[in-house]
């Protein structure tokens, strides 16, 4: 039938403004939402009774279904099968882009010589984590964010990953998290502040150096933000779940590896064990010195237990590799739809316990949930609202596009304030000499 491929309507809740309006005729649409909407429920009918809908693919969902809307474009596709075969047959789809705008939407150019109140924020109100602390920003002492940055520089050095903070910015007022510019957003903790290392300190630092990260995706996100950083540029955003290694860091003088855990998409039974990734890894970057310039970086969103920490001091032990230095990246915000109140709390505590089993076995902590948690709603697109990065492409310079220049691989950026702020603090105890 001439209707079997067509949708009659697109439906959301709430109701968004399509552009252009809705036509069956139409395979592609637009949506802009603010960047408090975290969640909306999707949902499309086919014109006829022989075609159903799915969503993301052809043995997708055909029922209403929440999607979580990260910062920037989300896209949703509507897949419509023929469902008069065993095996549904795609017979077209149709596309719809949200983008949910971010919080730096229509942010005037801010300037540091002028007034400004003083705002920090260590929980926001709709995700309550920490009951006995005030959420929302808070004013903070003084009115001049250019004497606040210079005050900082007077503090002592930070000895450790996990010092205790909170974001801090300037604003018009406390009271409006609309009049705060934050682009110029830092976490800052209260009593030291974390080293900076220029490119060329951390070319130094990273000489002779194996960096191992073993983890999820949020721990791939610290990788390519230090190999930006490293080389000037990423050429490679590939997002593996097996092992990568990358050879030619700071002139061939730096080796990166990464290995992806938990492969949570397959089968309890058929999924590799921490340690056996581990040694997978281990295995591809020998040989392996038993001394500090071989660091395994470990760590995720939010499957971290105790268990794994064991498994590798016992993996490294029976290798003799007990004098490599060890990082952990703690848990991050995510998953938080709907879990809140008490579930949250029970996080934060597991968080707490991890961080003092790791410095208990001398292992550098780098606090990342309570960097997150804080901003949890500013996590990019993903179905885990945990990716407080993102990797965009590089756009050649005009004048170049068409030059011998144009030869050159294609080059990526590391988006995200968030990930770059504990990417720093990682770096910091990654270069620390003390």
């Amino acid at each position: 039938p001439s209707t079997l491929p067509y949708l009659s309507s697109i439906e959301t809740k709430p109701k968004l403004n399509l552009t252009p309006p809705f036509s069956p005729q139409i395979n592609q649409y637009f949506a802009n939402v603010s960047y408090d909407q975290l969640l909306i429920t999707i949902f499309a009918k086919t014109e006829n009774c022989q075609s159903e809908v799915r969503i993301d693919d052809k043995f997708g969902p055909s029922r209403p279904i929440n999607y979580t809307l990260g910062i920037g474009s989300n896209k949703v596709t509507f897949v419509v099968v023929d469902i008069s075969h065993t095996e549904p047959w795609v017979i077209s789809s149709y596309t719809l882009h949200i983008n949910r705008l971010h919080p730096t939407h229509n942010e005037s150019k801010f300037n540091p010589l002028v007034p400004h109140r003083i705002c920090s924020l260590k929980q926001d109100c709709d995700l309550r984590v920490f009951a006995r602390e005030s959420c929302g920003l808070q004013k903070e002492v003084g009115n001049s964010w250019k004497a606040h940055l210079l005050s900082r520089m007077r503090l002592p050095k930070c000895s450790s990953g996990i010092a205790p903070g909170r974001w801090v910015l300037p604003c018009k007022s406390c009271e409006q998290k609309w009049t705060c510019w934050w682009r110029e957003a830092r976490w800052e903790p209260y009593a030291c502040q974390h080293t900076t290392y220029s490119a060329r300190t951390l070319s130094k630092c990273l000489e002779n150096k194996k960096i191992l990260f073993i983890g999820d995706s949020t721990n791939r996100g610290i990788m390519h933000y230090v190999i930006e950083k490293l080389n000037g540029s990423l050429t490679d955003n590939d997002k593996t779940h097996n092992v990568r290694l990358y050879n030619d860091l700071n002139h061939d003088r730096t080796l990166m590896g990464f290995t992806y855990y938990p492969k949570f998409w397959l089968p309890s039974n058929q999924r590799p064990a921490f340690d056996k990734t581990l040694l997978q890894l281990l295995e591809r970057v020998q040989p392996l010195e038993n001394e500090s310039n071989i660091v395994i970086v470990f760590g995720g969103v939010q499957w971290l237990a105790t268990q794994h920490i064991h498994m590798l001091l016992t993996t490294l032990s029976n290798l003799k590799l007990n004098r490599v230095k060890l990082i952990m990246k703690t848990l991050g915000a995510g998953f938080h739809q709907p879990i809140e109140g008490e579930e949250q709390q029970k996080l934060s505590s597991h968080n707490n316990g991890l961080s003092l089993y790791a410095r208990m076995h001398g292992i550098e902590t780098i606090d990342t949930y309570n960097i997150t948690v804080a901003r949890y709603k500013d996590y990019y697109p993903g179905k885990c609202a945990c990716h407080f990065h993102l990797v965009t492409d590089v756009q050649p310079n005009p004048t170049q596009a068409f030059s011998l220049e144009s030869s050159q691989p294609q080059r990526y950026h590391v988006e995200g304030s968030i990930n770059a702020a504990y990417s720093e603090i990682f770096i910091s105890r990654l270069c620390d000499t003390r």
